[in-house]
């Protein structure tokens, strides 16, 4: 392509952050300037077997350019379709507390400690893995309880609140650490951990918690379990904000299955009317066994019983009350 420097300066005019300016100019270098040529050179790239999700990101990259350059064609690229991202595996909460319960050796203490801490915040933020791994001390504002996140896909600053359990687990972490990287690599302590690192990490962490590896099930399974998780407890809005989304794209992170609903569809008032109070008494139960696993329970401490027309339940359990601190 020609005109590079202008193209980086039309780039920055645009407020594009310098990792992603960097970037679009290594796809747009070397993509052919005809369309025929073009074409058929991300064809190869397709049959040599690349992600979809790299041959569309030269396509965003020779789109801009063909804003800056006035060329139609490259302005209209098409996005190739994938299905790789709403077939996306994703972990459901057990498992993901298994996964986070698994050590990786003892042998690598400070590994372990790196990558515990790494898949806790994926989990608890729903953050993508390579923003996760570059995170440094200074995007950490502990006044505020959140990750500001400088180097966006979007080029604006998007702040990540920290669960209270969470910030003081990163905050023991960073404490400990003798670089402004959170998760820096063995190999070099300048430079983050990649999805080698990381890839390795996951795959051995489900071998040990005896999570079933299944296809397109990978880290950025994390990041698609947190949206689906959150949806029906926030609403698309929230979530959008929360995982630095428009509600289009945020929908591709969205996996509900016929339980999720089925269990919507019960809230439409009209619904509401018909659902028979034994079927309501049993799902409270079921919600009751599911919390008990938070608070100590006493014997018997769900009973359920039906006979002569009537439905007989108990339900008790205990919980120690914290005290506020002074």
């Amino acid at each position: 392509m020609d005109n590079l420097a202008g193209f980086e300066l039309f780039q920055i005019r645009r407020g594009l952050t310098p990792i992603t300016i960097k970037s679009n100019i290594a796809f747009v270098k070397p993509a052919p300037k005809v369309k025929e040529d073009f074409e058929a050179w991300i064809l190869e790239k397709i049959r040599a077997g690349c992600k979809a999700s790299y041959v569309n990101r030269i396509i965003v990259a020779v789109r801009l350019y063909g804003k800056f350059s006035g060329s139609d064609w490259m302005a209209n690229v098409q996005k190739i379709r994938s299905h790789q991202q709403s077939n996306k595996q994703i972990l459901t909460d057990d498992q993901i507390e298994k996964f986070l319960m698994v050590g990786e050796g003892s042998q690598y203490v400070k590994h372990n400690r790196k990558m515990q801490v790494f898949w806790t915040l994926m989990a608890f933020t729903g953050m993508r893995t390579i923003e996760a791994s570059t995170l440094t001390k200074k995007d950490i504002n502990w006044a505020s309880k959140c990750i500001e996140l400088q180097n966006t896909k979007t080029g604006k600053i998007r702040r990540i609140v920290l669960y209270e359990p969470i910030e003081q687990a990163l905050r023991e972490y960073v404490d400990d650490l003798e670089t402004d990287l959170l998760f820096p690599s063995r190999d070099d302590k300048n430079k983050p951990i990649d999805h080698h690192v990381w890839g390795r990490s996951f795959a051995k962490r489900l071998k040990l918690a005896s999570i079933e590896k299944r296809t397109n099930l990978t880290a950025y399974s994390f990041r698609h379990s947190f949206g689906t998780s959150m949806v029906n407890k926030v609403g698309i809005g929230i979530l959008c904000e929360l995982m630095g989304n428009t509600p289009k794209t945020a929908m591709g992170y969205i996996h509900l299955d016929t339980a999720h609903l089925r269990e919507a569809i019960t809230k439409l008032p009209l619904a509401r009317k018909h659902v028979k109070r034994s079927d309501l008494i049993r799902q409270l139960v079921e919600w009751f066994k599911g919390e008990i696993k938070h608070v100590e329970p006493v014997d018997d401490y769900v009973t359920i019983d039906e006979k002569d027309g009537y439905i007989y339940y108990k339900i008790e359990g205990k919980v120690k009350v914290k005290e506020d601190a002074e």
